[in-house]
């Protein structure tokens, strides 16, 4: 077996379509197995058409199953009955300490999800297309529905890392908006937004949404949604998504300060949204911790299980690492056939000797160590195994001629 690559690839990684292992047989078939392999390479990938328009699907049913979620009632909010005396929930946004902050920290829901949706494929858009314009290795492309219908790497990598971040974050609200459906945890400004019947609220010491007075049933019904934070799971997995995709896609040494000045600054506005909500008393701490480990959670299993920490390549070490166990793998089998064969024709060997003679040959023996004499040591004296070897053989040569010679009496009697 012999492993090659094309001259001109890198030394620190290794292109999988610039790498192939192939039988050193296939030096010897000519044009004929040179022109298969490129009409097996040029063949159209059906399949990759196939779980596009698949994968496509599941996004869509993603979409529609988070629509129902948060802008519908067919899944009902699980109602948490509530005292007007309870502090936790007695807080106002008003109370909070950030009124010399800018917007008085106050971000809205419609900024946060358009910024975490929108942020990420820009700067992926921009790392492909730097990669396709400042990385001189060959651009693969792959062939859809035809030998003339190809489509090119960069769109490739495109639609393969944005489509997943899509599904990744779409599927972090469904996760989060599932949990608060579940839950039902009253925020710490339930009480403002609620606005309970003061009257009610002595005569009772447990009270439900009949006691609120306020007109507005979509902000009673957002009041009950506390735990997990939203804010801090969709800022948090966008945040480490592209933490593994910067780290991921720049891999020049030449660039020192670029990849984690990027980095934190993503990780750093996550955890400000997270903490302004606390401060606004509109989350509980503990539902932005909540938060801030579900979306890191999911990053991490799509960025580096699901997308190989979007790298294209194999590093040298693993790839070492991979050959040297498919090549131990490979003695060893050797090996084990070898020891099979050479014990088969042993035993074909003894069978058709004891066979054809019935009986051991009379220069029959056990065969003997070798023994290395020193080169001082001329006398040519037995050793003890040595003795024991000729004994052993005058013996059966002694019992193979009192055989013989009863057989022969015996006849001449006859």
């Amino acid at each position: 077996m012999s492993v090659y690559s094309n001259p001109g690839v890198h030394t620190g990684s290794v292109n999988f379509d610039q790498l192939s292992i192939v039988p050193e047989d296939n030096q010897t078939l000519g044009m004929d197995s040179s022109s298969e392999d490129s009409s097996y390479k040029n063949r159209p990938n059906t399949f990759l058409l196939f779980a596009f328009v698949l994968e496509f699907l599941i996004l869509l049913f993603v979409i529609v199953l988070e629509y129902f979620l948060r802008f519908t009632d067919v899944f009902p909010v699980r109602k948490v009955n509530f005292n007007c005396s309870d502090e936790s929930i007695s807080f106002s946004s008003a109370d909070s300490s950030y009124d010399d902050f800018a917007f008085n920290a106050n971000i809205p829901s419609s900024v946060v999800m358009t910024l975490s949706f929108c942020v990420p494929p820009v700067v992926i858009i921009i790392g492909e297309l730097s990669v396709w314009a400042f990385n001189s290795q060959h651009q693969k492309g792959v062939n859809i529905i035809c030998n003339h219908c190809t489509l090119p790497q960069l769109v490739r990598r495109l639609l393969r890392f944005i489509g997943v971040f899509l599904f990744g974050a779409l599927l972090t609200l469904v996760f989060t908006d599932v949990t608060k459906i579940m839950t039902g945890r009253l925020r710490p400004n339930f009480l403002e937004v609620c606005q309970p019947n003061q009257t009610m609220c002595r005569l009772m010491s447990s009270q439900t949404d009949a006691t609120c007075t306020a007109s507005n049933r979509d902000d009673i019904r957002n009041a009950r949604l506390s735990f997990p934070s939203l804010h801090a799971s969709v800022t948090s997995f966008s945040a480490i998504y592209l933490v593994i995709y910067i780290h991921g896609t720049i891999t020049t040494h030449h660039v020192r300060i670029m990849q984690p000045f990027l980095s934190l600054t993503f990780v750093i506005l996550s955890l400000l949204c997270g903490y302004s909500r606390v401060g606004r008393y509109q989350s509980h701490w503990t539902d932005v911790l909540a938060g801030f480990i579900l979306g890191p959670l999911m990053a991490l299993y799509l960025g580096v299980y699901v997308l190989n920490s979007f790298q294209e390549r194999m590093s040298g070490k693993q790839l070492y690492t991979k050959l040297k166990y498919f090549m131990e793998e490979q003695s060893a089998k050797e090996a084990k056939d070898s020891y099979k064969e050479e014990k088969l024709s042993r035993s074909v060997y003894l069978k058709e000797t004891l066979t054809e003679n019935h009986a051991p040959p009379r220069d029959f023996g056990i065969p003997r160590p070798i023994v290395r004499l020193d080169s001082s040591d001329t006398d040519s004296r037995l050793r003890p195994h040595d003795t024991f070897q000729r004994e052993l053989r005058r013996s059966v040569n002694n019992h193979q001629r009192r055989t013989s010679y009863n057989s022969n009496t015996n006849h001449s009697h006859m």
